[in-house]
């Protein structure tokens, strides 16, 4: 099983300190490698599954712009299609 890497201390305290203000902070973790031109020399084959799409990345902090302050998320973590859990 994957060992999670401990929450960075910085973006949890300022969470906790800018909350109450109604500032949203949040950390995208992005758990992979993410797909650009010329990717390919780096990635040895692998398919196009196994690469994070910027696309994604992006849509996934956008929704955290626009989240309801009733169910904030503080963490997100983008994969790939193919993680090897």
């Amino acid at each position: 099983m994957k060992r999670r890497a401990a929450r960075p201390i910085q973006p949890l305290a300022l969470s906790h300190t800018l909350g109450p203000q109604g500032i949203h902070v949040a950390i995208v973790i992005v758990d992979g490698t993410v797909d650009k031109p010329g990717i390919e020399a780096f990635t040895k084959g692998k398919p196009t599954e196994a690469l994070i799409d910027p696309a994604a990345v992006a849509e996934t902090v956008y929704s955290l712009t626009t989240q309801s302050p009733c169910g904030w998320s503080f963490e997100v973590e983008v994969r790939p299609a193919l993680e090897n859990w």
